[in-house]
Formats: C-alpha cells, sequence, structure tokens
C-alpha cells in the first residue's frame, strides 16, 4: 500500500469515528445522568428513612403516659409527643423555628404519627422526590410521556419504652 492510499483509509476512518461518536454520546449522557438520579433517589429514601427511625426512637421513650403505662392519644402531652417527633423528621430537631428541612420540600403535614395500640408508636412519611432534569420524560411522539416525580414512603413501628 503506497503512502496515498493509506493517508485516504485514515480520513475515512476519522470520518466513521466522528460518526459513531455522534450516535454513542447521547446515549452515553442519558446514561450517567439516568444512574446520578438513582443515586439521588437511593440518598434521599435512605436520609428518610433515617429520620423516621431516629424519631421513632424518641418518640418511643416519651409517648408513654407515666401514670397509666400506655399511650393515651386524648392525653394533652400526646400532641406536644406527635410535634416533636413530626419536627425531628422533617428538620432533625424538636423545633422547626429557623431550621431547614432535612430533604428540600419535606413538611411536617407529610409526616404522620399514630398509636395503633397503646404500646406501639407508627410514624409515617411521604416525600415527593423531584428529579434535577425535569419532572416529565417524553416519549417523542411515541405516546404519553412518563412522570419522573414519585413519592418516596417511609415507615416504622415502634414498641414505646
Amino acid at each position: 500500500m503506497d503512502k496515498l492510499t493509506s493517508y485516504r483509509c485514515k480520513q475515512h476512518q476519522a470520518g466513521f469515528a466522528t460518526t459513531e461518536m455522534v450516535i454513542v454520546l447521547p446515549l452515553l449522557l442519558l446514561l450517567l445522568l439516568g444512574t446520578a438520579e438513582f443515586g439521588r433517589v437511593l440518598y434521599q429514601y435512605e436520609a428518610l428513612t433515617k429520620s423516621i427511625r431516629d424519631a421513632a426512637r424518641y418518640g418511643s421513650s416519651h409517648a408513654l403516659t407515666a401514670e397509666l403505662g400506655y399511650i393515651d392519644t386524648t392525653h394533652p402531652e400526646w400532641t406536644a409527643v406527635q410535634q416533636d417527633i413530626k419536627n425531628l423528621v422533617v428538620c432533625g430537631m424538636k423545633s422547626c423555628v429557623g431550621q431547614t428541612a432535612l430533604l428540600d420540600n419535606l413538611a411536617v403535614t407529610d409526616v404522620s404519627v399514630t398509636a395503633p395500640d397503646g404500646e406501639h408508636l407508627r410514624v409515617d412519611a411521604t416525600y415527593y422526590f423531584e428529579p434535577i432534569f425535569g419532572n416529565t420524560l417524553s416519549l417523542f411522539g411515541l405516546g404519553g410521556s412518563i412522570a419522573l416525580n414519585f413519592p418516596l414512603r417511609s415507615s416504622i413501628t415502634l414498641r414505646a419504652l
């Protein structure tokens, strides 16, 4: 093979490499961004679960009515304990005044504290995950779009001490 043929072959290959990159790069970027979003989902779910677990531990040691020995949901202290638990889930402290939420857009109204019976305390929370890159994925005319924001739900039930 002479030098001229070798030079033309290299130019031809350079065009193929550019074309391949144009085809593959969007797929690789989509895969990279999807992996990053999945990591964010796992992180936020773990943060929600950890805050619920910590708040429930606090509540399990403060929910019993000292005189009765069981959880009395009609007792005036029950409302204060419920509010403390909700605040612990949302901002990590018993009072959320001047504090930021542990997760963006997590509010006290997203948390519920119940006593299924006189011995157990249940804490439930729902957090709506919001992706960085938009709330819907367009299918480019191949059907309706796919919603990417979805609720993350976590709950725990502990025996009151």
